[in-house]
């Protein structure tokens, strides 16, 4: 008998976005992928999160969003946030882009997490699979949470190979 028990990120260690910590400045910025200082990746942001919020609600929030507003469809190619924003549509991989492009945008440090995840939504007896998500610091640890399938946190089938930006993906991609 397997018990799994989920454990929701504690309010008291929260914080209010942005980030006040240097640490995390790294988590915070935009790369090629990753479009954080674009306006409209900053407005739509802003528009999903608000005002003054503290960091679990905003990530919660943009989380739901980007699970309800993203066509779940294959695509092939490297996912930038941008594009991913207007077509509205991807797989795990633009998911997770589009997420860590929002949640940096208002401040919310967050890193791209990419390994196996165990899905019956293929087969229906259930297998391992190439999956990706986001990572957001919470305010004492960093917590997995998966846009793509809607789970805040992430449960416990994410099994995390590699973390950091796309091109660390890429190397996990050639491995499996």
């Amino acid at each position: 008998t397997l018990t799994v028990v989920t454990v929701e990120p504690e309010p008291a260690s929260s914080y209010t976005i942005p980030s006040p910590l240097r640490a995390m400045r790294p988590w915070l910025r935009s790369t090629a992928f990753i479009a954080a200082d674009n306006p409209v990746i900053r407005r739509t942001a802003g528009d999903i999160v608000g005002d003054g919020l503290d960091a679990i609600t905003a990530a919660r929030r943009l989380n739901s969003w980007v699970f309800h507003n993203i066509q779940k469809v294959p695509v092939a190619g490297f996912p930038e946030s941008r594009e991913i924003l207007r077509s509205k549509r991807g797989d795990c991989n633009e998911h997770t882009t589009l997420y860590t492009a929002l949640a940096r945008s208002v401040g919310l440090p967050t890193r791209m997490a990419a390994g196996i995840v165990y899905s019956e939504s293929i087969f229906s007896d259930g297998a391992f699979y190439y999956h990706a998500w986001p990572e957001v610091w919470l305010g004492k640890q960093w917590v997995a949470v998966d846009p793509t399938f809607g789970q805040f946190p992430a449960d416990a089938t994410h099994i995390k190979l590699v973390e950091g930006d796309l091109d660390q993906q890429m190397e996990l991609m050639s491995a499996i």
